[in-house]
């Protein structure tokens, strides 16, 4: 399904640091990409056992997205899934 899924297991230090820094460069390219064309608002959901790292991944998409654009919560709706939002300010209705 998701080609980049399918990285072996391990990585060496070396190629996880060279593979992070390339990650967060595409990463902070999308969301000002999003931020310029005003075309969409986007959701994360993350869902994992106990222990899994949920709450990390979020803290590091936190980091390394430009939190101008960015409004934060998080929310745990069971033991097992957690909701991150991650939005665009400019595209969330207004009253």
């Amino acid at each position: 399904m998701f080609p980049s899924s399918q990285l072996p297991h391990m990585l060496s230090k070396g190629d996880f640091d060279l593979l992070e820094t390339q990650l967060r460069e595409k990463l902070l390219d999308a969301q000002y990409d999003l931020v310029k064309e005003k075309s969409a608002a986007i959701l994360v959901l993350i869902n994992g056992s106990d222990g899994a790292g949920k709450g990390e991944v979020i803290n590091r998409l936190y980091e390394w997205l430009d939190d101008h654009f960015v409004i934060r919560g998080c929310r745990a709706i069971s033991p097992i899934c957690i909701l991150g939002f991650l939005c665009h300010p400019h595209l969330l209705p207004h009253h």
